[in-house]
């Protein structure tokens, strides 16, 4: 298989080299030892091949070993035959060299460099399978294939959240649905509740409007069945409702800035939520009798029952927010004498105006906005015979209002083909089962349901285009100072989770605005924490049943959020000499800064470490042992050649007087990152290294264990290592 060509810099100096690299992400690629990074690209196991790659063999001065009392100072670029020759190493440093020494073969350790076995990519198959065949969440996509596939190899401590999974990553409003998922498994609802509220305050609502894509992005969908995340979003919802008190406190710090927000639909509601939680003052005006904008009036009450809008409001009032309702702006109250009063002004009107058809008498025809809000219990539709034009889910909520109206006959016309209708399909579906006729491919006229637009006569001032208010796509601010503006007012219809998306932004970009928090930053890479994976995952199951009125019951809950399976990445870390360096308390010196070996690691996507992208090991800074150590380093693998350890184990220990007065123990090749046995080290402090200690040792290291599906021998394998690294220290 031929590889991409690429420009090939052999840089002269590090300053040359970390300058390559700052380019566009992806652009560049850094090889030092070279054959398993030009391996990869010959693969091309990643999405995009780099343009230029940076061969840092050519940089002179990072080959070297030396130290003194203090320690050893290792460069960059010193193969690792020549740690694991070195006889200062063997002497005091004998866990290092035998590391060096386990890795692949004679001829490899020739080339391989100490910095390039510490950033190594994932050894994981569905990492490097060539043409990127699968969308593994180390590469920037959202699926670990070996969660629910061939795992054998892979982590028994947990995962890492290398990138947001699937129904995260699907969700307009990033819900971090597996997180919350995990906190229901563990029986802590209001924790659950809270990871909810983050993205989502309104999730009563949406648990029942939402067109949940993150369940339709669920990777267990392609196992057996989605995890059913709109019902458990709907039960925690009214859990939330239910404990308002306690989960959507006022703040306690509070500022003097007071914040407008015209309209109380999905991303007026949001913005208000969380300019509050910041602390400021916030007064909602509704042109309307009731709060809730679409939610109170054109969502129809079989799909939202309105005791619920009217819950999320109290609760919403309970935080200290204020509602003025008959209050429209542009009559009786101006946007100027809004920006006037108000220290910032968030206008999140919607689109209630309904798009016509440019036919003759079109005056004539029904609104299918106008007929969601003005209908009611009791009033039927004007004729026994309703034809509603359109194919989206507002089409659909005035077909089912109008049989529910006691209309004779119902039928939809749809321009577009059956699986093309804007409308969730099982909206469709429980359109068909209640006998309501659908026809696509046609468009003739008599309730129309084809869109609706936004009424901004009262908006002067605010550039619009099409209709629709402008807004920057990350703050929502618009050309007015102090002004910003979401929800379909911005977009067009969407989506209520869309709305609710806008108004978090608008809220974090007013409450920056009005001084009371700063802009977001890219934040440097850090230790990703390891997950405790769902044990109860793997297995095929259904989903659970769920009412559709009550939600799930509380044995229910905990059942369906064991359906999730967490996504996250098990891929290990396959470093020999990361484990030893850990075991040493080892710092490594990079161009950028010095960092504890034990928080050089960590699993994102496209990285194994903390290194920025313009970012290079240096050196290597490794402290002498303390006197009396016992040191080792033992690897199970399938063959010798082969560089990639099954397991490992680093073992530092101290003793005196016949017993473990320290120790250090780092596995290897089990977890996402170098895992050190912190429960275990502080377990032998005292104890006599006997077959009781480390027997007792091995069963203490696996009560961490999470197993995936087919890795269980990898138990035995840790009980085993630690036996091989304790009874010699007997001696």
């Amino acid at each position: 298989m031929a590889m991409k060509n690429f420009v090939h810099l052999p840089a002269k100096s590090l300053k040359e080299a970390v300058a390559a690299l700052s380019g566009p992400k992806g652009r560049a690629l850094a090889i030092a030892g070279g054959t398993d990074a030009l391996g990869a690209l010959k693969d091309k196991i990643h999405k995009e091949s780099p343009a230029l790659v940076v061969d840092l063999k050519t940089i002179p001065g990072l080959s070297y070993i030396s130290g003194g009392r203090s320690g050893l100072r290792i460069g960059a670029l010193t193969p690792l035959n020549e740690i694991a020759a070195h006889k200062a190493v063997n002497a005091n440093y004998r866990l290092l060299a035998e590391a060096a020494r386990s890795v692949a073969s004679p001829q490899l350790r020739n080339m391989a460099t100490i910095a390039g076995n510490l950033c190594q990519e994932p050894r994981c198959w569905y990492y490097r399978t060539p043409d990127d065949q699968f969308h593994c969440l180390r590469k920037g996509g959202t699926h670990c294939g070996a969660l629910l596939g061939e795992n054998r190899y892979h982590s028994v401590f947990g995962g890492v959240r290398a990138a947001a999974p699937a129904c995260t990553t699907a969700c307009p409003g990033n819900v971090e649905v597996a997180d919350y998922l995990a906190l229901v498994r563990a029986g802590d609802l209001s924790a659950a509740a809270a990871i909810i509220l983050k993205n989502n305050p309104l999730p009563a609502l949406t648990g029942r409007v939402c067109p949940h894509l993150c369940e339709s992005h669920c990777n267990r969908g392609g196992f057996d069945e989605a995890v059913s995340i709109r019902a458990l979003e709907r039960t925690l919802g009214a859990h939330i409702l239910a404990h308002a008190a306690e989960l959507m406190k006022p703040p306690v710090k509070r500022t003097k800035k007071k914040v407008a927000v015209a309209g109380s639909g999905p991303a007026g509601l949001a913005a208000a939520y969380y300019l509050r939680l910041a602390g400021h003052q916030v007064t909602v005006f509704e042109r309307l009798p009731r709060a809730g904008g679409m939610l109170a009036y054109a969502i129809p009450a079989y799909r939202l029952p309105r005791n619920l809008v009217r819950a999320q409001i109290a609760a919403l009032e309970a935080m200290g927010i204020s509602f003025e309702l008959n209050a429209e702006i542009g009559r009786g109250v101006s946007l100027r004498a809004l920006r006037k009063e108000f220290d910032s002004v968030f206008l999140a009107t919607g689109a209630w105006a309904q798009k016509n058809l440019r036919l003759e008498k079109a005056e004539l025809l029904t609104s299918g906005m106008a007929f969601l809000t003005e209908g009611g219990p009791g009033r039927r539709p004007a004729g026994r015979n309703v034809l509603v034009i359109g194919g989206g889910n507002v089409a659909v909520d005035v077909a089912r209002t109008a049989q529910r109206l006691g209309a004779g006959s119902v039928e939809m016309v749809s321009l577009e083909q059956r699986n093309e209708m804007p409308a969730l399909p099982e909206e469709v579906e429980e359109t068909l089962e209640e006998g309501i006729k659908v026809t696509n491919g046609r468009g003739p006229q008599i309730i129309l349901a084809i869109g609706q637009a936004a009424e901004l006569g009262y908006a002067a001032g605010v550039k619009t285009l099409r209709g629709l208010i402008v807004a920057d796509e990350t703050t929502q601010a618009t050309d007015l100072p102090g002004v910003f503006a979401g929800g379909d007012a911005v977009s067009g219809p969407a989506s209520v989770i869309h709305a609710i998306a806008a108004g978090r932004r608008a809220a974090r970009a007013i409450d920056v605005y009005l001084g009371g928090g700063r802009p977001e930053k890219k934040e440097r890479a850090a230790v990703s924490p390891l997950l405790a994976l769902n044990a109860d995952s793997g297995a095929h199951c259904a989903r659970t049943k769920c009412s559709e009125s009550k939600g799930f019951s509380p044995e229910a809950l905990r059942a369906e959020a064991k359906r999730c399976i967490d996504c996250s990445c098990v891929a290990v870390n396959a470093s020999d000499l990361a484990p030893a360096l850990v075991a040493f308390g080892a710092k490594i010196r990079t161009t950028k800064r010095t960092v504890a070996a034990e928080e050089f690691f960590t699993a994102g996507v496209l990285r194994s470490t903390v290194l920025d992208q313009d970012e290079l090991v240096e050196e290597i800074l490794v402290p002498a042992p303390r006197p009396r150590s016992a040191q080792s380093y033992h690897k199970f693998r399938i063959r010798n050649s082969i560089d990639f350890p099954i397991a490992g184990l680093a073992c530092l220990l101290y003793s005196g007087g016949g017993k473990i007065r320290g120790a250090r123990l780092v596995l290897s090749a089990v977890a996402p990152v170098p895992f050190r046995l912190k429960a275990v080290e502080a377990f032998l402090e005292g104890k006599r290294p006997d077959e009781i200690t480390a027997a007792a040792a091995g069963e203490l290291a696996v009560k961490e264990i999470r197993l995936l599906t087919k890795n269980r021998f990898k138990v035995q394998l840790v009980k085993a290592l630690l036996q091989k690294a304790l009874l010699p220290a007997a001696g």
